[in-house]
């Protein structure tokens, strides 16, 4: 009588791996590095990267907890930590706002290009319209909260 072969584990999904991550990063909370994370968790960088957006949206939810990343040094990866408190963030959200705002800046001069390339009668093209109307808008918005502060 032939043997049932042992069954195949299934994939973690992208949500157990963000919910591993967060078990990860509360047993390291001196702090860790994606390629750390990777070696430990047997997986990739890919995962692992997916994995932190998938536990930073969920953190974000509950508004109390961030994962912040600072800068390793020269050459070396990035270190992540749970932070708690604000007072703790607060640089991260410092640098992750100006680093939105430069993003903002890069895909609107990006979808420039399809507004002066595109017809405004076209789904694409309306599309491009709207979103150089309303990163334009946002991005004044943000320049006006710069001069007051």
């Amino acid at each position: 009588m032939a043997r049932k072969p042992a069954p195949v584990p299934e994939k973690p999904s992208a949500q157990n791996w963000a919910y591993m991550l967060h078990d990860y990063a509360l047993d390291h909370l001196d702090g860790w590095t994606i390629p750390a994370a990777a070696q430990e968790l047997q997986t990739t960088r890919w995962v692992v990267e997916k994995a932190v957006r998938r536990l930073r949206q969920q953190l974000g939810e509950d508004g109390r907890t961030n994962l912040i990343c600072t800068p390793g040094g020269a050459g070396r990866p990035w270190v992540f930590t749970i932070a708690t408190d604000r007072e703790e963030a607060q640089e991260w959200a410092r640098w992750s706002n100006l680093h939105a705002e430069s993003r903002i800046e890069t895909i609107r001069s990006v979808n420039a290009s399809f507004v002066r390339g595109s017809r405004g009668n076209t789904i694409e093209g309306k599309k491009a319209r709207y979103i150089d109307k309303f990163l334009g808008r946002l991005l004044e918005d943000l320049a006006e909260l710069s001069e007051v502060g």
